[in-house]
């Protein structure tokens, strides 16, 4: 037999090898692709295909794969190449470890996905990225929204603080200005109190001297003295004028600040009470008993505001696994925020005496198809404007301009309905009313 060549032996087991590793790297449950320091996809294993919905290595190799899986956040906004994960991690020259980015796949859907990008060397230089990845299971899922939606509120927590704080250092500063003015309007005055002292005495003196004289010097300095001390009192009444309105700006700003101080304090206790939401702890309720509890407590509330509220509890609703107080806080959120958009809309001041400023109604339903319960909360309210539909439920934020809380009401009330497995759809008419529907999987002991 013919020995082969060493260049064809050694290319040969080359290939072999090659092959080998591939059926390794394919026999490997995790998706995983690479990418060469351009970017462009050089290796694609069979799970990567299958998990971004691609039937052929043809259809990724050799194409640039920020275009085809097109990073975004967890919010759906795009991210820029130049701050992509397999970018950064080839530009930074170390591993990087994602969690909340999504992938575009080929049948047009985007999907979360956890991934670690690795750097592949050759001649002890940088030459492409392994990314190994895989879709995040719901536990990662809940972890994940947990901690940016812990951040988001803390941005806006951050933001709000800064602005109250501000506040008070304009305060602080505004006094410190006017102290200096305090001080020279005290000297003034109390030269002006010296010279009326002055005055006074020489008008005694004339008097005691010849208060009945007609002698034409004395009255022309009798009248000189009297229009002395009229202007020392005209003085006197302009100072003390202008001390009363420093002093009521300052003391404007002083309850600015106290204001303030005190939003800061809410602000703190409503963020406390957001990061320290437990998870639900469940058992076994009749959802309509506790809707009309609640609305028992806004009874006195919606009497007092003109206000009615309709129930009608849906008798086929069965006991639910539920956590009440929760629930409870969620739905008396939402009835607070119904209460404030029919007080904005119509202002509760100016209603006759006979006139109902609102109404607000609560239904109950039971889909025994999809064993889910409904609760639609409707208000004939002020509504929301189209651009703060997507807003309305972020911490902090709040629709109303003379908001009287820290607005995390209904941000509150959605991570309890999420973490029920729950959802809440808005529907909204400005001037005419806002409805929420929030449904509630029915869930085994």
């Amino acid at each position: 037999m013919k020995k082969e060549p060493d260049a064809v032996q050694n290319t040969r087991q080359a290939k072999e090898e090659e092959n080998r590793f591939f059926a390794m790297v394919n026999a490997i449950g995790k998706p995983m692709f690479s990418v060469n320091n351009e970017g462009v996809c050089d290796f694609v294993n069979a799970a990567c295909l299958k998990a971004l919905c691609y039937e052929e290595n043809g259809q990724m190799l050799g194409k640039k794969m920020y275009e085809l899986i097109h990073f975004t956040d967890e919010e759906g906004n795009d991210i820029p190449v130049e701050k992509c994960r397999i970018y950064q991690a080839q530009k930074q020259g170390r591993e990087i470890h994602g969690a909340n980015d999504v992938f575009l796949r080929a049948d047009g859907s985007h999907v979360p996905f956890e991934y670690t990008v690795y750097l592949i060397y050759q001649n002890e230089k940088i030459a492409g990225s392994l990314v190994i990845f895989d879709a995040i299971n719901e536990t990662t899922k809940k972890t994940v929204y947990t901690v940016n939606y812990l951040k988001k509120t803390l941005v806006n927590f951050v933001h709000k603080i800064n602005n109250s704080f501000g506040v008070v250092f304009i305060c602080v500063k505004e006094v410190k200005r006017l102290f200096p003015q305090f001080l020279r309007i005290s000297i003034v005055t109390e030269a002006r109190f010296s010279a009326m002292s002055d005055t006074l005495q020489r008008l005694r003196q004339m008097i005691n001297e010849n208060c009945l004289s007609g002698d034409k010097r004395i009255n022309d300095r009798l009248n000189g003295t009297i229009a002395e001390l009229c202007a020392s009192f005209e003085e006197l009444r302009k100072t003390i004028d202008d001390v009363s309105k420093k002093g009521m700006s300052i003391v404007e700003y002083l309850e600015d600040t106290t204001n303030v101080s005190m939003q800061c304090k809410n602000l703190i206790k409503s963020l406390v009470a957001f990061v320290s939401q437990r998870e639900p702890v469940k058992t076994r309720h009749k959802m309509n008993d506790l809707i009309k509890g609640v609305i028992d407590l806004y009874e006195y509330q919606a009497n007092k505001k003109k206000i009615d509220i309709f129930y009608a509890g849906n008798p086929a609703v069965p006991t639910m696994l539920i956590d009440a107080k929760q629930i409870e806080l969620a739905i008396a959120n939402i009835i607070n925020n119904a209460f404030m958009a029919i007080e904005e809309l119509h202002g509760m001041s100016a209603t006759p005496e006979l006139q109902r400023a609102g109404t607000v109604t609560i239904e109950t339903g039971f889909l025994e198809e999809k064993k889910v319960v409904e609760i639609l909360i409707k208000d004939s309210g002020s509504g929301i404007e189209k651009d703060f539909l997507p807003k309305i439920f972020d911490p902090f934020f709040s629709k109303f301009k003379n908001k009287s809380g820290p607005g995390t009401g209904l941000s509150l009330a959605n991570k309890i309905v999420q973490m029920h497995n729950g959802t809440i759809e808005v529907e909204s008419i400005v001037g005419k009313g806002t409805a929420f529907r929030i449904t509630l999987p029915l869930e085994d002991e």
